[in-house]
């Protein structure tokens, strides 16, 4: 009799202790990740998932950057004439943030309950502000003056991508996008306004400068005036998703 109360009690313990880790997992079900690689570019990327089931969780990303130059400008500077002295300090003294908000949907194809491989289908909004577009033109004087030229670009697009997951340890993980892509739409529009009314030469300036404002896959509007100029943006957006590799923190 007292035997078997003892093997009674170890199985009960034994349940309670398997109860107490699934519900442990079950609290681990809960991941807040940030994205390492896309710090050299100056984005910070932050993302919350919960996991839904064996295969299916949901998911929310964060992206911003803070004011600064051109990305790649060093890169861009090499498609830029040498001479072409206005376009040159547009580049070199344009500010531009952005942000981004990412949800989306994973199908895990491995050991699943939030690891191994994934696709993940997603929608993203994107809104990049411009800054101190400054562009530069000589008055009728023969003096430099500078249109100030700020706005907003926003997109929508959907996408699809391919990563894998793994946890290390009790409370780590290891989030790595392999590939993705996504297109859609985008639309916006950066003005500015001058001090002083602008000559029809004057104008004509202005308008070369903000014509370097070509970008592919969307239809620009360039316009001057004698009060300052703009460029009205619409049509096709997209973007990839791809070698991103992130950190967690399961809870």
């Amino acid at each position: 009799m007292k035997k078997s109360l003892l093997l009674f009690l170890f199985l009960c313990s034994a349940g309670a202790a398997v109860a107490q880790t699934d519900s442990t997992e079950v609290r681990r079900y809960n991941f807040l990740k940030v994205n390492l690689s896309s710090i050299v570019f100056n984005n910070y990327s932050f993302q919350y998932e919960r996991v839904l089931s064996k295969r299916w969780s949901v998911a929310l990303g964060y992206r911003f950057m803070p004011s600064s130059n051109i990305p790649f400008k060093s890169n861009v500077d090499s498609f830029v004439d040498e001479t072409d002295d206005a376009t040159q300090f547009l580049i070199d003294n344009a500010k531009i943030s952005n942000t981004a908000i990412t949800p989306e949907i994973r199908l895990y194809l491995g050991k699943g309950y939030g690891r191994g491989f994934y696709i993940a289908p997603y929608y993203r909004y994107t809104k990049f502000k411009a800054e101190t577009v400054n562009v530069e033109y000589t008055d009728d004087n023969g003096d430099d003056q500078v249109v100030t030229m700020s706005g907003d670009v926003t997109g929508n697009s959907f996408g699809l991508m391919l990563g894998a997951q793994w946890p290390i340890g009790k409370h780590f993980l290891i989030d790595w996008w392999i590939i993705g892509g996504h297109v859609g739409s985008g639309s916006g529009k950066i003005e500015g306004t001058t001090t002083q009314t602008l000559s029809s030469a004057e104008q004509a300036q202005v308008l070369d400068v903000i014509e370097e404002f070509d970008l592919p896959f969307i239809d620009e509007e360039f316009e001057t005036n004698p009060n300052g100029a703009s460029v009205k943006m619409d049509g096709g957006w997209g973007g990839i998703r791809a070698f991103g590799l992130s950190v967690g923190y399961r809870f």
